[in-house]
């Protein structure tokens, strides 16, 4: 799905600012880092792809395995890690 066919106030970034980042989902906040899709793969898609390519979870992601994903431009995968060790910095 397209974030276009969503109604406006069902989109991540209105949810975010309407509810904050703890009422969304994974996919969403992923989603939100990736800040758009490819060429026939929709953001949302390309989300739900990186999570799936990370089965013990995205916070154990490596730049190379996100880089891997179809669509996982290396300045993309750098954005996820660098927000991965954000919050890793954030929680000590």
């Amino acid at each position: 799905m397209l974030l276009r066919e969503l109604h406006r106030v069902e989109r991540p970034r209105e949810r975010l600012e309407r509810s904050g980042a703890a009422a969304l989902s994974d996919q969403e906040l992923v989603a939100l880092l990736l800040g758009s899709g490819t060429r026939g793969r929709g953001v949302l898609e390309l989300s739900s792809a990186v999570l799936a390519a990370c089965p013990g979870g995205i916070d154990r992601a490596s730049l190379t395995e996100l880089t891997a994903i179809e669509g996982g431009a290396p300045a993309r995968a750098a954005a996820i890690v660098a927000a991965l060790e954000l919050g890793r910095r954030a929680a000590e």
